[in-house]
């Protein structure tokens, strides 16, 4: 189902979404056995969503993010709670 971030709500937790947008902040983190995975925010005309990103899907996917101002577009599944919201990036693609 493809959103913005307008759309996301509790409706939503669980749901597998597509989403588009630019990269406002990155950080990558190294897991126990020292794999890479990344947290990031993706903005779009509406808002920001938290976005982790698992080192199999990083792995794939790190070289692009130097691509400073393109669009993105993610693949994942979301996880909406009364405190917080994040999106579960399962693959990631550039516009």
């Amino acid at each position: 189902m493809k959103i913005t971030t307008k759309d996301i709500c509790q409706d939503l937790d669980h749901v597998e979404v597509v989403i588009s947008g630019t990269v406002s902040s990155i950080k990558e983190v190294l897991t126990k056995s020292r794999n890479k995975m990344a947290y990031l925010t993706l903005t779009d005309n509406y808002g920001s969503v938290s976005v982790m990103i698992f080192p199999d899907v990083y792995k794939k996917s790190e070289k692009i993010f130097l691509n400073n101002n393109a669009i993105f577009t993610l693949y994942g599944t979301l996880d909406v709670s009364e405190s917080s919201t994040l999106l579960i990036a399962s693959e990631i693609e550039i516009k």
